[in-house]
């Protein structure tokens, strides 16, 4: 346990010194003002949209550009950057040489993969908030019915696709793995405008993020399929990755 607490105090160090930071609030806030413009201008100043409450559609046109694009490409940024800190300092060649698990290795990176997710939801739902009010929605805020929901099962599912994001890194060329995670990440349009309630779009990796801040939590079948689908794809490739780790990292990562 000291020795994986030590590990996470020098991933916070070299995070400290990247500069994924920058993209990732960039890629907060774009669909942030994504959002407000088609909100405010279009549903409501152009069409008169009017409904009990105008948080919730407000939160989804910025949960359609956020989760399905943003979000995904935001925590493949931070996979790839823990990955590269081995990488550029020629550590995973050496790692089976320290005095330290492959299990401990992993799960420093997963673990801050998990917390920037985390912080990532948090910055983004304040920034959301700030937004619906800049907008001039009066409704009552749905915390417990909306916000609080779509912020842990976006993140649990954030997480999920970040663990298959990791392990990807750890198998192919950095840039091959970086592009198939950008691109794994458009087909989602499509899949979610099927109306035809196929539970298949929760079996796909990059959906979960926006699945979790949407349909998700309409409960039933949906929710239990979709935290299956988490709780599955995070244990296995985490167990693929670890070994993984132990077997040794390409030299061409």
């Amino acid at each position: 346990m000291r020795n994986w607490i030590r590990m996470l105090a020098i991933e916070r160090c070299k995070l400290r010194r990247s500069k994924m930071w920058i993209v990732i609030i960039l890629l907060t806030i774009l669909p942030v003002i994504y959002g407000y413009i088609i909100y405010s201008h279009i549903m409501v100043n152009q069409y008169g949209y009017d409904t009990e409450n105008h948080w919730y559609m407000y939160t989804v046109m910025v949960f359609l550009f956020y989760g399905t694009i943003c979000l995904p490409v935001a925590v493949a940024l931070v996979a790839r950057t823990l990955y590269k800190f081995e990488k550029e300092a020629g550590n995973w060649e050496k790692m089976l040489l320290f005095p330290i698990t492959a299990t401990h290795v992993f799960l420093s990176k997963w673990a801050w993969i998990a917390t920037i997710a985390f912080l990532t939801q948090l910055w983004t739902f304040l920034l959301i908030i700030s937004g619906g009010y800049i907008a001039g929605i009066q409704d009552q805020l749905p915390v417990l019915t909306l916000f609080i929901p779509t912020f842990l099962l976006g993140t649990f599912g954030t997480v999920a696709a970040g663990t298959l994001q990791f392990y990807l890194y750890l198998r192919f060329n950095t840039s091959v793995a970086l592009s198939l995670n950008i691109v794994m990440t458009l087909p989602f349009f499509l899949i979610f405008s099927n109306e035809s309630a196929s539970l298949l779009p929760y079996l796909y990796p990059w959906a979960l993020p926006v699945l979790g801040m949407t349909v998700a939590t309409a409960g039933g079948i949906q929710l239990l399929t979709f935290i299956s689908a988490c709780l599955i794809m995070s244990l296995s490739l985490s167990y693929l990755s670890i070994r993984q780790i132990k077997e040794g990292v390409p030299a061409n990562g």
